[in-house]
């Protein structure tokens, strides 16, 4: 009974994270190859068009050609991750995935196109909206995992994957807490985006916002995503050390060496972040390939399946490894490096230099068109000040963009504005005599001090207000609360499949004594036998387990608590009497029943 609950409930969720690292242990490097394929072009395209767009003269010329080459490597990428998954699934699985073949790569391209699109939208609404993000996301990579590329139609595919996403919520929600890098890439993404908003409104309080975003993350994101924190900080701890031990050891002299600070910036962390994600998806997709296949296992047993076929197959492996090793014991002659070729010098007396004729004449227009077309070149792009488009070449996108801008900027000026009378109240409540007004900005360490104490102060005040709220509702509550407690179904103890572990000890004591009340001694034998069962399995010398007999328990309680003798000898003795009873044709007696009763409470005393 046990194992089948199990089964129904689903494996831990660390159990399948155990299962993901042996899993891409034993995978072949295919599969690897496969995903970084996909992925890393896509990355490296994100990686230029964020740095292009964030500091490049012509990023408004360039925006539309690099968001389309975007969307053809995001297709790429979710192609190939679903090529990866597969070749999973079919390690899992113990078949050999299908031969990759053109026409398969085009039905999977098509159909992850359609479905993966409404995920740059659909997650992050979910994600705001907390309750069903969970669901939401392993809805998506399901259809990620689930598509095989063989014919079928886009609505089999996403029903497929709701059904296999429905169970194990809580193994799903501690996956994405232990495993992905999502909750994490969006909160620096978002860091990513509000900083140049408000560099550009407030250039003073840039510092003392980013001080104040940088202690939220730590304090909120960090617990929700502790591993993809913990991965971000060691590869961004080593792109900073890696240059000064190449300055160590081999004198190379760079920009992080010299200015270190100039190397922090957006692109830092984009870079940070897409190595992260190259680091962390791996293991997702490995993790939703088991639980795809564990679900689908609960109406196939195809987890039966591949147990039996993997211990049949370990003397054929055997086999196969010994006549490998046989095989192998004659090398291969190494191929020869071909002779390196001669050149041939010549002598440059023997080809004497043409005489110099007069350059040219050089027009106006043509150097000053010779200059633009060489400040177009992307060695000095980089130095020219952006130009911004005109109204009239702005469209009505970039209008609404700049709007909320705007609306973002008239907002923070209001917030800051409250911050400012808050200050000066609490200068007027607090006179600091010794600071003059000019040396307490928001920039400098003093103004970030005083905005985290008001924070503080504000929080306090907000968690007592809701203290007070909580402790007036659950006296209400309490005043109209009606006292009721729920009645526990008693266990059937005619049925064989009934266990120990249906009640603890205390509830088959109270049940055998009820029982002998009413006079049914034979029923009241059993609950006093299963009481004595729960009494050694609480006490950690048995484990209670619907596939064992009496005699199983009799040998594991020998194993276990062979320092205790009696303990066996009171089990044996009550063993002996339920057996021919509930098994024989033997009558129950009251000596019989109060004898089982006084070893179980000496097998409560012992332990």
């Amino acid at each position: 009974m046990r194992a089948r609950h199990k089964k129904r409930s689903g494996k831990g969720a660390f159990e399948i994270i155990e299962e993901v690292f042996h899993l891409l242990r034993v995978a072949p490097a295919g599969a690897l190859a496969a995903y970084y394929v996909g992925t890393l072009p896509f990355v490296l395209g994100l990686l230029y068009f964020w740095a292009d767009m964030s500091k490049s003269a012509f990023a408004h010329a360039r925006a539309a050609q690099g968001a389309a080459l975007l969307t053809v490597l995001f297709v790429w990428m979710k192609t190939w991750q679903t090529v990866y998954a597969r070749r999973l699934w079919g390690e899992v699985c113990g078949h050999t995935p299908p031969r990759l073949s053109l026409p398969r790569l085009i039905r999977t391209a098509v159909r992850q196109t359609i479905v993966q699109a409404s995920g740059l939208i659909l997650l992050p609404a979910a994600l705001l909206a907390a309750l069903p993000f969970g669901w939401t996301y392993a809805v998506y990579q399901n259809m990620g995992v689930l598509d095989d590329g063989a014919r079928g139609s886009v609505r089999g595919l996403v029903g497929r994957a709701i059904d296999l996403a429905r169970p194990w919520q809580r193994q799903n929600l501690i996956l994405i807490w232990a495993l992905s890098p999502f909750l994490m890439l969006t909160a620096v993404l978002l860091f990513l985006v509000l900083m140049p908003i408000a560099q550009a409104m407030t250039p003073a309080w840039t510092a003392g916002v980013l001080a104040l975003y940088g202690a939220i993350y730590i304090l909120v994101v960090a617990p929700l995503s502790p591993f993809g924190v913990v991965v971000a900080v060691n590869i961004a701890t080593a792109i900073l050390i890696v240059p000064s031990l190449l300055n160590t050891f081999l004198g190379l002299q760079t920009a992080a060496v010299t200015s270190p600070g100039s190397i922090v910036n957006s692109t830092f962390f984009a870079v940070v972040c897409a190595l992260t994600y190259c680091c962390m998806d791996p293991l997702m997709k490995a993790a939703y390939v088991l639980r795809c296949f564990y679900a689908e296992s609960l109406h196939t047993g195809e987890d039966l399946r591949v147990q039996l076929g993997r211990s049949r197959a370990k003397p054929a492996a055997l086999l196969a490894l010994f006549a490998a090793g046989i095989l192998l014991t004659n090398p291969a002659t190494a191929q020869q490096p071909p002779p390196p070729q001669t050149h041939v010098l010549q002598s440059e007396t023997r080809n004497p230099k043409p005489e110099t004729q007069a350059p040219p004449a050089v027009l106006p227009g043509d150097l000053s068109d010779a200059l633009d077309r060489e400040l177009q070149d992307r060695r000095y792009a980089w130095r020219l000040p952006r130009v911004m488009p005109s109204e009239e070449e702005e469209g009505p996108v970039g209008a609404f963009l700049r709007g909320v801008a705007e609306t973002i900027g008239g907002w923070w000026r209001t917030v800051r504005g409250w911050f400012e009378k808050l200050g000066d109240w609490f200068d007027r409540l607090f006179p600091n005599r010794g600071t003059p007004r000019a040396g307490r900005s928001l920039t400098s360490v003093a103004g970030i001090l005083r905005v985290t104490l008001y924070a503080l102060v504000a929080m306090l005040a907000c968690a007592v207000a809701y203290m007070a709220w909580r402790v007036w509702q659950d006296r209400r509550e309490q005043a109209l609360r009606v006292d009721a407690a729920p009645v526990a179904a008693a266990p059937d103890l005619e049925d064989e499949a009934t266990g120990a572990d249906a009640l603890p000890e205390g509830g088959w004591l109270a049940l055998a004594r009820d029982l002998a009340g009413q006079g049914d001694l034979r029923l009241a034998l059993r609950a006093a036998f299963l009481a004595s069962l729960a009494a050694l399995a609480e006490k950690g010398f048995v484990q209670i387990a619907r596939f064992k007999s009496n005699r199983d328990y009799r040998d594991e309680l020998a194993r276990r608590a062979h320092a205790e003798p009696a303990v066996f000898d009171l089990f044996a003795q009550s063993t002996g009497i339920y057996e021919r009873v509930w098994y024989g044709a033997h009558a129950t007696t009251r000596d019989m029943l109060e004898r089982v009763l006084a070893n179980q409470e000496q097998l409560r005393a012992h332990g």
